[in-house]
């Protein structure tokens, strides 16, 4: 009976695994201090602070000492991204994936991924916020022609918490740059953005963090039930005498 037990737990192992892995990429942790450059086409590439009229935005990686907010992570050495400034229309920052000598633009590949995370300290402003998402480009373009998605959400916490925002909740930005319009290619991604929206007066934003990941999915009874019939079969052959 014991081997029956050990094989059993063995198959209900290897059968719900994929249902609870958790696959996780590291968009970017801000160990680095935010840099920019330009590819061989003259595009801009790295982290660019972006603004509409009335508006500013300064941002910068600072340390997670406690200094500026309360720690994270309790270790001075983490960076996080602070961006403070002045909305009366729109602000953000904006990163454009670049390698390490930053003078080309690169792709990172979130197949199989359902969402974006990324630790946030909520000041519970009330502030509209967005993130986007920067996905493909036309064939052999030499510009900014990438494509943009967004979603929104509201600083309506305090402190630090994980926000994990769905794939299927982002929408299309037109933004007139002759994007493509092919749906949400997730194996070229190109970039990220967060900011504020409205006219909020000062505002400030920090982040740590950022990761694609697939959630963790809970089987389904119809599963549990096809395992327990599966393994009372296994117990009845398994104790059926010998003819």
């Amino acid at each position: 009976m014991t081997k029956i037990i050990k094989t059993f737990g063995l198959f209900v192992c290897c059968a719900l695994s994929p249902h609870f892995a958790i696959a996780t990429i590291m968009v970017t942790d801000f160990q680095t201090p935010l840099q920019n450059g330009f590819d061989p086409n003259g595009q801009i590439v790295g982290y660019i602070d972006f603004a509409g009229g009335g508006s500013s935005i300064s941002s910068s990686v600072v340390n997670d000492d406690g200094l500026t907010v309360p720690s994270r992570t309790g270790n001075a050495a983490n960076g996080l991204l602070s961006s403070v400034g002045t909305s009366s229309s729109f602000a953000g920052i904006v990163e454009l994936f670049a390698n390490p000598s930053v003078d080309e633009w690169i792709t990172q590949d979130w197949s199989g991924k359902d969402q974006l995370s990324f630790w946030m300290y909520g000041s519970n402003t009330g502030n509209q916020l967005f993130f986007d998402i920067i996905n493909n480009r036309n064939p052999g373009s030499t510009t900014d022609d990438a494509e943009r998605f967004f979603t929104e959400f509201v600083d309506d916490f305090s402190g630090w918490q994980l926000m994990n925002l769905s794939f299927a909740d982002f929408m299309r930005k037109d933004i007139g740059n002759g994007a493509p319009d092919d749906g949400l290619d997730l194996s070229t991604m190109r970039g990220w953005a967060i900011g504020v929206s409205g006219n909020v007066g000062d505002f400030s934003i920090t982040i740590d963090d950022i990761t694609a990941t697939r959630a963790a999915a809970v089987p389904v009874p119809a599963t549990m039930a096809l395992l327990l019939i599966g393994f009372a079969g296994f117990v009845v052959r398994k104790n059926r005498p010998n003819n």
